[in-house]
């Protein structure tokens, strides 16, 4: 059963649209998508919710565009942004990362200090990626992650 708007005018609208602005293998999932927007519109939900859900949905696309180059598997690695070079745990942490390099894999973190930094430093700077939200602390990447997504926060 087709997901689609109780409007088969509508429905043929969408149709058009994705023909007109996108080709190759993946009209369906387009068509399917902005029916899911006019859906949430027609279901009444809050200008804060598409607010959160339009960011959402920019914030994924760019993600998507940034880590298309990078094809390997990833890991991520949460934890504490408070543990020092130290702690047995940050230890574990880039030992960790290390050897999920040694096998193949980028190590993802949250590009701040504490684990994040020890995942980063574990994977070096070739292996590296780090996405971290807008915060009043902690504004800026670790200096070892590839790169550095800052996304905003999500609202309470």
């Amino acid at each position: 059963m087709p997901y689609e708007i109780s409007d088969p005018e509508l429905n043929e609208r969408i149709l058009r649209l994705v023909a007109d602005a996108a080709d190759g293998d993946n009209q369906d999932l387009i068509a399917e998508m902005i029916t899911t927007v006019i859906k949430l519109h027609r279901d009444h939900a809050t200008r804060g919710d598409l607010k959160l859900i339009n960011t959402a949905l920019k914030e994924m696309r760019y993600s998507n565009l940034v880590f298309s180059r990078h094809k390997e598997p990833k890991v991520t690695i949460f934890g504490s942004a408070r543990l020092r070079e130290d702690d047995p745990n940050y230890q574990l942490a880039e030992r960790f990362a290390a050897e999920m390099v040694a096998h193949g894999w980028g190590v993802i973190t949250g590009a701040g200090p504490g684990i994040m930094e020890a995942g980063s430093r574990g994977a070096g700077p070739d292996a590296a990626y780090g996405v971290s939200i807008r915060l009043p602390f902690e504004t800026h990447g670790n200096a070892v992650a590839l790169f550095f997504i800052s996304q905003a926060p999500r609202p309470d």
